[in-house]
């Protein structure tokens, strides 16, 4: 259980730094990760390793992080109370919520934002798991080249580690993406995400799937309180889902997103069969 807490405690520490650093690179793009790892207080290789799930940190250090982030030093100070207990590491098994997810930011995402690579991951907590491309193929429907590459490259970044017999096994670590970034590794993702969905519509018996929608009249300013309940959805039915027997993969897609694009001010809109009306311009 000491160990489970020690892992929440990275976790949130990793995901602080994290979102540190896209905080900065917001105001300031061209900030590096070795100017992050300077006000840190430690070289960026070592960083590296940290935002990567390859390097511990322990009290001591995350003190000295404080030093260069004065301004987040109740924060840290919070984290800090993470460290484990055995007490806090039992309340939070049986809490019956899903345990923090580690974010993986945007530059390292690209690499696996193939959809397959977190099928491997999830496909690595089931007790039928072989670290065999063939079998990872035939099991997820892809090639064996792609199967091959993917596994080579997870164990590469530190998500899948290798087991004393030299096969690859999960870490016990759920990952989560960057969220809210409009690039093109996140957009791909999301289009096979769609396309994922579209081949079970065809593809798998209903007794297998739940697909379901609901067309509706909104408060786009509820918009971003919205985001939050769905994210809390999200993971309250996965932690349901994850707390029995994993024997097979799912994907969860919930999409919201906007029907009718109303014309601005000063723009034309299309009005019953094809009939153009204009909104009045403001007079200046």
């Amino acid at each position: 259980m000491e160990n489970y807490a020690t892992d929440i405690a990275q976790i949130a520490i990793q995901n602080f730094l994290l979102e540190k650093i896209d905080a900065i690179r917001a105001k300031n793009p061209a900030f590096s990760l070795r100017a992050f790892a300077r006000k840190l207080g430690i070289h960026s290789p070592a960083l590296s390793e940290i935002l990567g799930g390859r390097r511990k940190i322990s009290k001591k250090l995350l003190a000295r992080f404080a030093k260069g982030f004065p301004e987040d030093s109740a924060k840290i100070a919070e984290l800090a109370q993470l460290f484990p207990s055995i007490t806090r590491a039992s309340a939070s098994r049986t809490s019956g919520k899903r345990p923090p997810s580690l974010r993986i930011d945007a530059d390292r995402f690209h690499a696996i934002a193939d959809w397959y690579h977190f099928g491997i991951l999830s496909l690595a907590e089931t007790p039928h798991f072989k670290s065999d491309p063939k079998w990872i193929a035939a099991t997820l429907q892809i090639g064996e080249k792609e199967a091959k590459e993917a596994l080579k490259r997870l164990l590469r970044m530190g998500l899948l580690e290798t087991s004393a017999d030299g096969h690859a096994k999960t870490k016990g670590i759920s990952y989560t993406t960057t969220d809210g970034v409009a690039n093109l590794s996140v957009r791909r993702g999301h289009a096979q995400n769609i396309e994922l969905a579209r081949k079970s519509l065809d593809e798998d018996p209903v007794d297998v799937r739940d697909f379901t929608a609901i067309t509706m009249a909104i408060d786009p300013a509820k918009l971003p309180t919205a985001r939050k309940m769905i994210r809390a959805f999200r993971d309250d039915l996965c932690a349901f889902l994850e707390g029995g027997d994993k024997l097979e993969v799912y994907k969860l897609c919930l999409q919201l997103f906007p029907l009718s694009h109303s014309p601005k001010d000063g723009q034309e809109g299309v009005q019953g069969e094809g009939k153009k009306i204009s909104k009045p311009k403001k007079k200046v």
